[in-house]
């Protein structure tokens, strides 16, 4: 069904866009644990401006790849597929930049009680996020371990939902002003729409993976 990997060139741009994308979302994690620890300053400024260029970087060579499935790879419906797979890792590079611009829009006050969960947060849609990257080479590839890369990409869905409710609660329960506490509850929200869309690209990975099997 696929012919990506007779395309070298096709197959090294999907696999460049893979990797600007783990980089935008390795620093996001490096932006955001700044900012909690310590606040907006002039290196999140400049921390949340690379993400930004790398996220254009990243438009624009998915704008090129994209080109290049329509001239000369894929069959219509394969190349519809896999333009909707990328489509959705996109969202998760466009999440981590929603996030940051966030952070800085609103100066958001992050409290002490619960730094801890936000890094915890940010912790797991990282590596959620290196698993759908994972899994993506995968299919690519052998298609060997597809479906314990799925498995996990759902395990660390849950348990950022599980840490988001419990903070929201947190956030609640709390005698901080209530306009922060519904800041504080949307960025939660925000956060956890990382690993909504790294399930999404999880779905959409078996749905292709079953097309090629069948």
């Amino acid at each position: 069904m696929f012919l990506l990997k007779r395309n070298r060139k096709l197959f090294e741009k999907i696999n460049q866009y893979l990797d600007i994308g783990s980089n935008d979302i390795q620093l996001f994690g490096e932006a955001v644990n700044h900012y909690i620890a310590h606040g907006n300053d002039t290196t999140f400024e400049r921390l949340k401006k690379r993400v930004s260029e790398i996220e254009e970087e990243a438009d624009t060579l998915l704008h090129d790849i994209e080109n290049f499935l329509i001239e000369k790879s894929l069959l219509p419906e394969s190349r519809s597929d896999f333009k909707k797979l990328l489509e959705r890792y996109d969202d998760i590079i466009d999440c981590t930049q929603d996030v940051l611009i966030y952070l800085y829009t609103r100066n958001v006050f992050i409290p002490e009680f619960i730094k801890e969960d936000m890094k915890d947060m940010v912790t797991i849609s990282i590596t959620c996020s290196k698993q759908v990257k994972n899994a993506i080479q995968d299919l690519l590839g052998k298609r060997k371990e597809i479906k314990n890369f799925v498995h996990s990409i759902n395990e660390f869905e849950s348990q950022c939902d599980d840490i988001q409710a419990e903070t929201a609660k947190k956030i609640f329960n709390s005698d901080i002003d209530k306009f922060d506490k519904i800041i504080l509850v949307e960025l939660l929200k925000i956060i956890a729409n990382l690993t909504d869309y790294c399930e999404d690209a999880a779905d959409h990975i078996m749905v292709i993976n079953i097309k090629r099997v069948v």
